[in-house]
């Protein structure tokens, strides 16, 4: 029969080596789970800006700002009286 964690059970202070619940330090450390805490809201935080973006670049509109294709060359007589120079 095992003892409560944290009882003293002669048996269980003999053996260095027990597997048995008064002997282990199972568990997490509370550094270890502030740790994974800040990680977990890092990651949190960085699939919020990376949908954020998303949306952005969702919303944003997809518009080539280019210069016009036409331009103007002038009236065509002029065009014509300077061949015949």
């Amino acid at each position: 029969m095992q003892d409560k964690p944290g009882s003293n059970n002669s048996d269980c202070a003999s053996c260095s080596a027990c597997k048995c619940p008064c002997n282990s330090k199972a568990g997490v450390s509370r550094l270890s789970f502030i740790g994974w805490m800040a990680a977990g809201w890092a990651a949190f935080a960085g699939a919020l800006a990376l949908f954020a973006t998303m949306i952005a670049r969702f919303l944003a509109p997809n518009v080539d700002y280019e210069p016009s294709q036409s331009f103007h060359v002038g009236s065509p007589d002029l065009l014509f009286s300077r061949r015949s120079r």
